[in-house]
């Protein structure tokens, strides 16, 4: 509410204190407004971060996964292949037979844990098929290690979205799959300092919650807030 003194005779006390009483109502109402959006909120986000941590939890308890001896995340929900023999050639990046049946065995179950719950897979924003390599370079030349893991995981990402084994999600993949090399960055601690290190060759697909995180969606509404 705006107000104005014209003159000595125009002001009073009691105008004053009637004009900064409307203002304070004001203010308290569009705190109290906002207090209860950001709370609501914060709800939404909580239901969705559980909801999520839920599917990670489940994803690492699927009994196939296990029997097959696939590393899966209980935090990310993260499930690893490791790129042996059974997969590429060395220094190469043409997918085997022996890679291409352990990917129809095992991201099939994957992909039906992530889309069986709706909500949850309208929040995936990307499906990320990551290539990853040791540090033994070839040449001297280290993005030499970026460019063969760039080229595995798109090779992978390639088979999931044309193999019949996959058809029954294959516009979910065309949508939000994609591919990237990582080359050796995520050094796996039990690689201590080898150069050469076999846990460090694989390939991790992941499903990533839009924002980055939710946890990201929470912070963010509690500063605009501060």
């Amino acid at each position: 509410m705006a107000w104005t003194v014209n003159s000595e005779e125009d002001w009073s006390p009691e105008g004053f204190w009637a004009s900064y009483s409307d203002l304070m109502a004001g203010i308290l109402m569009i705190f109290a407004l906002s207090s209860l959006l950001m709370t609501f909120k914060a709800v939404q986000i909580t239901e969705k971060f559980d909801r999520w941590r839920h599917l990670n939890e489940r994803l690492c308890r699927v009994e196939t996964l296990r029997s097959l001896g696939i590393p899966v995340s209980c935090e990310t929900g993260a499930i690893t292949f490791a790129m042996d023999e059974e997969w590429f050639d060395f220094n190469e990046s043409s997918l085997k037979e022996g890679g291409k049946q352990k990917l129809r065995q095992i991201v099939p179950v994957y992909l039906e844990a992530i889309t069986e719950d709706a909500e949850i897979w309208n929040h995936v924003d990307l499906i990320e098929i990551g290539g990853y390599a040791d540090r033994q370079y070839l040449e001297g030349r280290r993005h030499a290690n970026t460019q063969i893991s760039s080229q595995r995981a798109l090779e992978v990402m390639l088979f999931l979205l044309s193999d019949p084994a996959f058809e029954p999600y294959r516009d979910k993949l065309f949508d939000k799959a994609i591919s990237i090399g990582y080359g050796d960055q995520d050094y796996p601690a039990e690689c201590g300092e080898q150069r050469r290190c076999a846990e460090a060759r694989r390939v991790v697909i992941r499903s990533e919650p839009k924002n980055t995180s939710l946890l990201e969606d929470l912070v963010r509404e509690v500063r605009l807030w501060e």
